[in-house]
């Protein structure tokens, strides 16, 4: 059985791999009025 020391050395060593940074979107004014008629269609 590892002791605590030995546990806390392996998740201290191991590299942290981050995702690439996330893109925003970018909506089309088309786009946004269509889905604002929707929004009004549901009131």
């Amino acid at each position: 059985m590892a002791t605590y020391d030995e546990t806390v050395e392996d998740k201290t060593t191991k590299e942290v791999t981050l995702p690439p940074k996330a893109t925003r979107r970018v909506l089309s004014p088309s786009y946004k009025a269509r889905i604002l008629k929707e929004y009004d269609a549901c009131l």
